[in-house]
């Protein structure tokens, strides 16, 4: 019976390490993919000077897919998998709009004024909206930008 006890503590013991071990695991992850897209999101947002919005899309969307997010959470995969579903459904709109160059919020300001303006906003808003979801999903990780 003592060694049952035993057997029976230790397996929680293993158990709840296990457990920490997938916790500050994920929470890495989630570390290193925000600080990645923090960098990946201002070389986007410069991009734009130089390609078309559509390309500079392209390139930051598949340089985030491109991460390894192997061993964050799935609530946060799937919110960043929102995310970048968003940006490539803005490319609806910005392949309207080929010619345009410079820094990316200055193109949108410029968009908004077309008569792609109610198309590119709900796509605007689908960006955000997942963003925030992304912003959730990482919570539980306590990890600051």
């Amino acid at each position: 019976m003592k060694n049952l006890f035993l057997l029976f503590s230790l397996s929680i013991l293993l158990c709840c390490k296990n457990n920490t071990t997938q916790f500050d695991n994920a929470k890495n992850c989630v570390e290193v993919i925000m600080k990645k897209d923090d960098s990946l999101g201002s070389i986007r947002n410069h991009d734009s000077k130089n390609i078309s919005l559509s390309k500079t899309i392209d390139k930051y969307t598949l340089s985030v897919e491109n991460l390894n997010f192997q061993n964050c959470s799935k609530n946060f995969k799937t919110a960043f998998q929102n995310h970048l579903s968003a940006w490539k459904n803005m490319k609806q709109v910005t392949d309207n709009h080929p010619h345009l160059r410079g820094e990316m919020h200055a193109l949108f300001d410029s968009i908004k004024k077309t008569n792609d303006s109610l198309a590119f906003s709900n796509k605007l808003d689908a960006i955000f909206n997942t963003w925030k979801e992304v912003e959730i999903a990482k919570e539980p990780f306590k990890v600051s930008e």
